[in-house]
């Protein structure tokens, strides 16, 4: 398996820097000298992108224009797209709204980008990946708070009073709060 790995040539395409370091580290560690790696978002130009047989794209499709990822991944593919979309509307504990008292509106889920694949004449098939339920990660009741900040954006005294309620209940009751997608939908296609 390592020798035909070494016989495929992978570009890995990211915006973060943060995790293309990481890749570069996995890449000098495993001796991986097939791996090419391309500092891009998805809002800028991919003219220099090359083509590959595979394109996947793997947490990373909640995007500003979703039209122009969907063409993207299809110039790039010469014979399939693979990509995860989220299943859920958010990655907060649903008790988060209750306590701040706002109503979940979310993120589109895999439903949307279904229906605009279809609508572009792309017939898509999809699975699911089952993973468990994630549990916040922060140690403080402030952790929880940017956590939450960097989602919804910036809450009110009232909400924050909330928050740190719901916070206190969760440490007193020894129970989990709930972070990140329980259920990923798996979406791919042939190329034609």
């Amino acid at each position: 398996m390592r020798n035909k790995f070494n016989d495929v040539l992978a570009y890995a395409l990211d915006y973060s820097a943060g995790m293309l370091d990481v890749l570069a580290d996995y890449k000098q560690k495993l001796q991986r000298e097939n791996i090419s790696l391309i500092h891009r978002s998805w809002a800028e130009d991919w003219t220099d992108v090359p083509q590959a047989d595979v394109v996947l794209a793997s947490r990373s499709t909640l995007v500003d224009d979703l039209d122009d990822m969907i063409d993207k991944l299809r110039a790039k593919a010469k014979k399939r797209v693979y990509l995860t979309s989220i299943t859920q509307r958010h990655f907060l504990d649903d008790g988060v709204f209750s306590a701040i008292g706002r109503e979940d509106i979310g993120f589109p889920s895999y439903i949307y980008l279904l229906n605009r694949l279809y609508q572009k004449g792309i017939q898509a098939n999809l699975n699911f990946i089952e993973t468990e339920p994630g549990r916040f990660m922060g140690e403080t009741y402030e952790d929880l708070l940017n956590s939450v900040e960097f989602s919804l954006g910036q809450l009110s005294e009232k909400e924050k009073q909330g928050l740190a309620a719901f916070y206190r209940q969760k440490q007193q009751n020894n129970e989990p709060i709930v972070h990140g997608q329980r259920k990923w939908a798996l979406i791919w296609w042939k190329v034609e």
